[in-house]
């Protein structure tokens, strides 16, 4: 048809699109997350206190509170090959706060 404008071709559409979404959800990603972590981190030990599985993640934990300036606290939870401790960490908030340490086992 003489006189119209001709379409835009699909790929430059999408491209248009594509950026327009972007540049609209980039204004409101800071808002969405929060800082990490923003209260105390404990870390379940499920073994004894002073073995050898309970070195690293004390070490580990000095580090990361230091890094994140808030307090990672050890708890050692024992009993039933490390079941206990496991089971405590499973049934905690889904949040990121209670993390579980584990030995990696060779077979």
């Amino acid at each position: 048809m003489p006189g119209s404008t001709p379409a835009l071709p699909i790929r430059r559409r999408l491209a248009i699109l594509t950026l327009l979404l972007a540049f609209s959800v980039q204004d409101h990603a800071p808002a969405l997350a929060g800082d990490y972590p923003d209260r105390p981190v404990k870390i379940v030990v499920p073994f004894p206190a002073g073995g050898t599985a309970d070195a690293i993640p004390r070490i580990v934990a000095d580090w990361l509170s230091r890094k994140w300036s808030q307090p990672v606290v050890i708890e050692n939870r024992t009993g039933a090959a490390g079941n206990i401790g496991a089971e405590q960490v499973y049934h905690a908030a889904p949040d990121g706060y209670t993390l579980l340490s584990s030995p990696r086992r060779r077979l």
